[in-house]
């Protein structure tokens, strides 16, 4: 599954250097919260890795947590680095190598947790 995190770098840079700290720090709340996309209202939940593998260990064991989007920017700001395409290989390997590591995983855009069935 992909989930949404708690902490996406690229968004709290982007909005800081924007000066809207309100929505810099939007994800950090525990409650849902109304997000646009597409022109269409989307009430959206944020979590962390440790959340999600919580909320299904009465069933599941955590087998592997990836962050994506941690060093790519998020989908929403693809604009801003395609200007520079030959930057998109580093950063992807980043994400896939750098995103498999203990406090990196819990951060980026979304996370990817593969979750394994208790027998």
């Amino acid at each position: 599954m992909a989930v949404m995190g708690k902490v996406c770098p690229w968004e709290l840079l982007y909005y800081t250097l924007h000066a809207d700290f309100a929505r810099a720090h939007l994800r950090l709340t525990s409650k849902q919260i109304p997000v646009r996309l597409n022109g269409k209202t989307v009430w959206t939940s944020y979590y962390t890795p440790a959340e999600v593998a919580e909320a299904f260990s009465n069933g599941f064991t955590l087998k592997h947590c990836q962050a994506l989007n941690l060093f790519l920017p998020p989908p929403y700001l693809i604009g801003a680095i395609e200007r520079i395409p030959s930057a998109f290989a580093p950063l992807a390997f980043l994400d896939r190598y750098l995103g498999q590591l203990p406090v990196l995983r819990n951060m980026g855009d979304h996370f990817l947790l593969e979750l394994k069935r208790r027998d």
